[in-house]
């Protein structure tokens, strides 16, 4: 059985390391993290080909569901662990 989650980390990790999905891998949410990440630094990479704007748009309104639905998340792998 693995430790119970706590919402201050995983708000902790949401601000600090965000951009690396960090909260969603502390939480267990390993598919979501990635999904995260390809968006994310892809929009970076792509940046200069013009599509990439369009990618970190839509990262940046992941993250903010992510901030908003973070108590949640924290409950669900609690509830699984």
């Amino acid at each position: 059985m693995s430790a119970e989650k706590s919402n201050r980390i995983a708000y902790l990790y949401f601000w600090l390391l965000g951009g690396f999905s960090a909260h969603n891998f502390y939480l267990g949410r390993t598919g979501p993290a990635l999904g995260f990440l390809a968006l994310y630094w892809g929009g970076w990479v792509l940046t200069p080909f013009g599509v990439g704007l369009a990618l970190l748009a839509g990262a940046v309104i992941w993250l903010v569901r992510d901030l908003l639905a973070i108590r949640r998340y924290v409950s669900a792998a609690n509830a699984t662990s």
